[in-house]
């Protein structure tokens, strides 16, 4: 199956890409609230590859922890302008980059003091990453945890 061969030819090894999403007036606090009430309802978000063997590549979810909620979540603390996310974007800090076997997400929590709010910026491993994943951050965080939110995404993506 897909992953399997992704596994096989180590494209999972590295294939991973890195979004940002803004909010307009939430704090890292509420960001948090978001992503802590999103993680539990998207499996796929927390999930890890396991290669029991060389014929075999699993993707395992896992209940929802503090500890798993705190490998995908980190409050990165504060910057100056969008400037410096779109550098966060393009050089993602390798001590939170995806390393395998996972969790496939890691989101750091930043804020931004030029627009006064808090910034999502995700680093998202292949597997998990069908089309959908950042409308459901969008949907998820604009239906429950954050109601009066309006998205905004950049353009500051890239994948490898």
């Amino acid at each position: 199956d897909f992953q399997h061969i992704m596994r096989q030819a180590h494209l999972i090894d590295y294939w991973e890409f890195f979004v940002c999403i803004h909010t307009r007036g939430h704090s890292v606090a509420d960001l948090r609230k978001a992503l802590e009430a999103t993680l539990p309802l998207h499996p796929m978000l927390r999930s890890f590859v396991v290669q029991e063997d060389e014929n075999q590549t699993l993707l395992v979810t896992v209940r929802p922890s503090p500890s798993i909620l705190d490998r995908c979540i980190v409050d990165y603390g504060e910057v100056a302008t969008l400037n410096d996310v779109h550098r966060l974007v393009v050089n993602f800090p390798q001590e939170h980059r995806i390393a395998l076997p996972g969790p496939l997400f890691c989101g750091l929590m930043v804020y931004v003091k030029e627009i006064k709010s808090a910034v999502l910026v995700a680093d998202c491993e292949c597997l998990p990453s069908n089309p959908s994943v950042v409308s459901v951050l969008i949907c998820v965080f604009s239906q429950s945890a954050i109601p009066s939110w309006t998205p905004r995404t950049t353009k500051s993506s890239k994948m490898i």
